[in-house]
């Protein structure tokens, strides 16, 4: 019996988020396993262009998300990134890959230093990824990264740093 209802609710929960994703509203997963960023990243190919809003949450991943972070950039349509509480590690990564990044006040975001390892080679390819996608350059990145510390940070950082930002970029 159990078994039938974790599969009706699956099943539930698993519409809800296409019908959603349908009408321009992803919603990313506070934690965002290698399962649900391949989902995720299967989902955004599937849509037309449109515009569309991630809503990120999110304080945990895996090497992964850069999948999907590069499904996101190369998806046709406008990319919003409106962000709750929480925009770390793996939540970070998406927001940076969408066009517009906007959030609530208060929000903590968080910047992993090379103590983790995650989906790119090393701490240049990552230092460079973020200098293509935000206003501080390489050398920013890089040095942050290097020291192996994680930084937490919150929206006044993040608005110096170009991770915020309302106008859409040209493509």
């Amino acid at each position: 019996m159990n078994l039938l209802v974790g599969d009706s609710l699956s099943y539930v929960l698993a519409t809800q988020f296409l019908d959603e994703a349908a009408r321009g509203h992803l919603w990313v997963p506070r934690d965002v396993s290698t399962v649900f960023a391949d989902a995720i990243s299967a989902t955004v190919r599937g849509l037309p262009p449109m515009d569309l809003t991630v809503h990120v949450d999110t304080d945990n991943g895996t090497a992964s998300v850069w999948y999907l972070a590069e499904t996101l950039i190369a998806y046709e349509g406008v990319t919003t990134a409106v962000i709750g509480n929480f925009a770390k590690s793996a939540g970070l990564i998406i927001s940076v890959a969408c066009q517009r990044r906007i959030c609530q006040p208060n929000t903590e975001f968080l910047y992993h230093g090379s103590s983790y390892k995650s989906g790119v080679e090393d701490d240049h390819a990552k230092a460079k990824w973020f200098a293509s996608r935000t206003t501080m350059p390489e050398e920013f990145w890089y040095d942050m990264a290097a020291d192996g510390k994680d930084r937490v940070f919150g929206e006044t950082k993040a608005w110096e740093w170009g991770i915020l930002r309302e106008d859409a970029p040209e493509v």
